[in-house]
């Protein structure tokens, strides 16, 4: 995309969601075209397939519209499409979900927003991992998964760039109500999270400030792992 390391250029893919279908933009906000399915879709699969093979993870990306941190929702994102407008956001919803039909494909949208002067949507991405629950997680295959998406950007990167992109460090782990979870190495077990809550607790573990050999241990099975993007993944303006 841009500058400050901003590598996955385009924006974004999912499955369209049962709300993506009325469309209400704020009539004191001015329409912009900022972006287009094609330069979206890019950026999922630069993460999702490695030379058109599935790599198994799972891009989310969230908006924020700054300045006020509100969820992209509140700009009432849609693709122009010829049939008519295709919602990808919901209103007080940071998540894009974005449809991968083919016909829409093929036309190729453009995307709009509903900004106002100044403001400016700033993208961030987290990638879910194809891991089974277990109770036991090794720290070594968070980070052979951190490789695994540093390759998928330093390729989209480019050689010179990618040199400049830091590496995946941070790991987010759903901790489910009544299930406590500790970080076990050499014997020793140590505690960081005993969810109490009501829902589910998401944990941010920093994979740089553990031992290799060291293990998460749930009392419950681990079902929902994903890393932070380490990079931004763009920012739209009028």
């Amino acid at each position: 995309m841009r500058k400050e390391f901003v590598l996955l250029s385009g924006l974004f893919a999912f499955s369209l969601p049962a709300w993506a279908e009325d469309v209400d933009v704020r009539a004191h906000y001015t329409e912009t075209a900022v972006s287009n399915l094609d330069r979206m879709l890019a950026v999922y699969e630069a993460i999702e397939t490695d030379h058109g093979q599935p790599t198994g993870m799972k891009l989310t990306v969230c908006g924020t519209i700054t300045p006020g941190d509100k969820p992209v929702g509140d700009a009432h994102l849609y693709l122009a499409a010829e049939g008519g407008h295709v919602a990808i956001t919901r209103q007080g919803d940071c998540r894009i979900a974005v449809p991968e039909q083919q016909s829409l494909r093929a036309q190729n949208p453009s995307v709009m927003a509903a900004l106002s002067p100044g403001e400016t949507i700033v993208f961030s991405g987290q990638v879910e991992l194809p891991l089974a629950p277990q109770e036991r997680l090794p720290v070594s295959e968070l980070r052979k998964w951190a490789h695994k998406l540093d390759d998928r950007i330093s390729e989209k990167a480019g050689f010179i760039a990618s040199a400049f992109v830091p590496d995946t460090r941070k790991a987010v782990i759903v901790v489910g109500t009544g299930t406590s979870l500790s970080i076990e190495n050499g014997g020793r077990s140590r505690p960081l999270v005993i969810n109490k809550g009501s829902e589910s607790y998401l944990y941010t573990l920093d994979l740089r400030s553990l031992k290799p050999d060291a293990t998460l241990v749930s009392d419950r099975p681990i079902s929902k792992v994903s890393l932070e993007v380490p990079v931004p993944l763009g920012e739209w303006k009028r």
